[in-house]
């Protein structure tokens, strides 16, 4: 139909991901040469950051192998009623119990909040616990109010308000689909943590 992607558009599509990914190494590179590293460290840390992305980058191939050769299908089908969808499955091997839950949560509270925030406040570095509690704060609702991990659990998206089939039903279907898709498993928090792992490493 009109609102079908097109070969060009499919191209450009290819040459933005290519650009976008190029430009991440660039701002790690550079970033490396500011803190003054030497080459052969500037060289292993911009590998390394290179091939965190290969994963993405062999994604992006499949998919677009795979809209090309439907676009080829659709010039032989006068009718061009065929389509794309993306679909996986999880599938759980074991079923965790409540009390191991919250012993995982009880041993996460204590090892990587108290025990630091009662490190810090003994060595008398009160700036950096406040900015630990601040951090910890945000670190915990984001963690354990997860829109995405609800999700996995109930296997549904009819988790908001309003009447099934309303325009604010699908609105509010809409908005959850955008807290997952570019808030909770934004493709920003894998560059910034490999960011941190390679300031981690030097």
């Amino acid at each position: 139909g009109p609102q079908a992607i097109t070969e060009h558009q499919l191209r450009s599509s290819v040459l933005c991901n290519a650009l976008g990914k190029s430009i991440n190494i660039l701002i790690v590179a550079a970033t490396l040469v500011w803190f003054g590293l030497e080459g052969w460290v500037l060289a292993i840390c911009v590998i390394f950051f290179a091939i965190l992305l290969i994963p993405d980058m062999r994604k992006s191939y499949r998919i677009t192998r795979i809209i090309s050769k439907h676009l080829g299908d659709n010039e032989e089908d006068d009718e061009g009623d065929k389509g794309v969808f993306q679909v996986w499955e999880s599938y759980r091997i074991i079923t965790l119990t409540n009390t191991f839950g919250w012993v995982v949560f009880a041993s996460e509270v204590l090892f990587l909040f108290v025990y630091p925030l009662w490190a810090l406040i003994r060595l008398g570095n009160v700036a950096t616990s406040i900015i630990f509690v601040v951090i910890g704060i945000f670190t915990f609702v984001r963690t354990y109010f997860n829109a995405a991990i609800v999700l996995e659990e109930t296997g549904t998206m009819k988790l908001v308000d309003g009447e099934e089939g309303t325009p604010e039903y699908w609105q509010n279907i809409s908005r959850l689909n955008t807290i997952v898709t570019k808030v909770t498993r934004s493709h920003a928090k894998s560059v910034w943590v490999s960011f941190l792992i390679i300031i981690l490493l030097i």
